[in-house]
This record gives structure tokens, sequence and C-alpha cells, in this order.
């Protein structure tokens, strides 16, 4: 099980490091064809990193708005405390990285970034987003 927690974090970390500079809004820079393309390529390298972890990885922008969506191929094990440690360790992913891509974006406004994980079964896991 630490194992897929860790396999969790890592996925989102990296996938969370890929914005590139000069945009207005995160929006802006994902509508460019080539920063989309690197972003869709690191996501399915994610994804077979992740082994059986994930059925999917996606991402939504909207605005100054990124969310991550993470498919999980099984129910996590561990009840509430389990929750409670992912949901500590994406937080602390969150803090980590955020400086980094706003930076790296150059966006100048608030920026919001999130995590959905969702069960097999379609409904949401762990829903956590923090604006920077």
């Amino acid at each position: 099980m630490k194992k897929r927690i860790l396999a969790l974090v890592a996925s989102v970390v990296l996938v969370m490091s890929l914005v590139a500079c000069g945009t207005v809004t995160l929006e802006s820079y994902y509508g460019n064809a080539l920063a989309k393309k690197l972003l869709d390529a690191q996501m399915e390298q994610q994804l077979e990193e992740a082994g059986d972890t994930y059925t999917d990885i996606a991402y939504e922008v909207v605005g100054n708005t990124l969310t991550y969506k993470f498919y999980l191929a099984e129910e996590m094990e561990g009840g509430d405390e389990m929750k409670a440690m992912l949901e500590e360790s994406l937080t602390s992913a969150l803090d980590q990285t955020a400086p980094q891509i706003k930076a790296e974006s150059k966006v100048a406004e608030e920026i919001t970034l999130g995590y959905i994980f969702y069960n097999p079964d379609g409904s949401e896991y762990i829903n956590i987003s923090k604006a920077y």
C-alpha cells in the first residue's frame, strides 16, 4: 500500500512540474499545441510508469486553474486513515510544485492547482485544490 501511495505522489509531482514560460494564463499556455503535446506525452509516460495504479490520467485547464484527474484502477484500501495520509501527501506536493509552476508560467495573477482522484465506479475519492 505504501508503494501505491508513493507511486501516486510521484506521478503528481512529475506531472505538476511541466509548465513552461511566457504565458498570461495557464489556459493560454495549454492552448499552445506544442505545450499541450508535451504535457500529453508526459502524462502518458506517467500512466505507463504507474503500472496498474491508474486506468487514466487527464487534466483540465480553465483560466488559471489547472486540475489533474487520476482514475484509480482499484478502490484504495485503508479507510479514512489512508485517505487522510494521501491528502496530506498531495497537499505537500502542491505546496512544493506550485511556486515552480507559477514562476515558469510567468502568470502574475493567482493560480489554483488541484487533484481529483476517482474511484473505479466514477465517484470522487479525493478532491483537493489550493490557490497560490
